[in-house]
């Protein structure tokens, strides 16, 4: 789960995610084209906090937003992160 001050986030499936290294060898990434996720951190504790974070926003600009906003790619996003991810009220 992901949590935030308002919602939190709960995945519908298992995801599973290998770090690379940048090319330069300076940070560790993680991407996954179909949440449009590209994350980057010099440990993997930053890492996974990057993680969280940006699944947070790509929550709130995509899966939230009025399909009349989003153009056709960022449509898809929202259509996959919303068959990926459940949003709960926090208790």
């Amino acid at each position: 789960q992901i949590e935030c001050r308002d919602f939190r986030l709960r995945p519908l499936g298992a995801f599973s995610f290998l770090p690379a290294l940048t090319d330069d060898e300076q940070f560790l990434c993680l991407e996954h084209a179909p949440w449009s996720l590209d994350v980057f951190a010099p440990t993997r504790t930053e890492l996974f906090a990057e993680l969280k974070e940006q699944m947070l926003m790509l929550w709130v600009e995509y899966a939230r937003e009025r399909d009349e906003v989003l153009s056709e790619p960022a449509k898809r996003v929202k259509r996959q992160l919303q068959a990926d991810w459940e949003e709960t009220a926090n208790a």
